[in-house]
């Protein structure tokens, strides 16, 4: 609500610097992205996984796996790209983001494994962990660096 009162203001930033400001948001939030950890992984000595900090799920899932999910994700983001550029199919857009949490929920697991994608996917609760019944919504893969310093759940 209050920010339609500074759509005046920001008319009056140089978009050089609007664009400078998101470009540096956009590669400030790289560091926690565990699709951008996998790719960099890619591409990473095997000596060198575990001082860079990629060794979340190195030796866990077969590097194979990794490979495969990662190459799915690329697909997906490359088609999520197409469908923006189409003039009359980007209208579709909002289904395939919905397409994608059934696909995340039952698809993924069935073709990589529950434990892999678990593992491979963001840090935090999985999709089906108040599924089994957590009182707190707090399940075993929980990062609890995520929570914060508060030690009360």
């Amino acid at each position: 609500g209050c920010a339609l009162f500074y759509i005046k203001g920001v008319g009056f930033l140089p978009i050089a610097a609007l664009d400078g400001l998101f470009l540096y948001m956009g590669i400030a939030s790289f560091g926690g992205n565990s699709f951008y950890n996998r790719i960099v992984l890619l591409f990473t000595d095997i000596t060198r996984v575990e001082a860079r900090g990629l060794d979340m799920f190195y030796g866990k899932v077969p590097k194979s796996t990794v490979h495969k999910y990662t190459a799915l994700q690329f697909f997906i983001l490359l088609c999520i790209f197409i469908v923006t550029l189409l003039p009359y199919v980007s209208a579709l857009f909002p289904l395939g983001i919905a397409i994608l949490v059934p696909l995340r929920i039952y698809k993924l697991p069935e073709w990589f494994g529950k434990e892999n994608v678990d593992l491979l996917d963001a840090e935090g609760v999985a999709p089906d962990a108040e599924e089994a019944g957590d009182e707190a919504g707090v399940g075993p893969q929980t990062d609890l660096a995520m929570v914060g310093d508060n030690t009360e759940l």
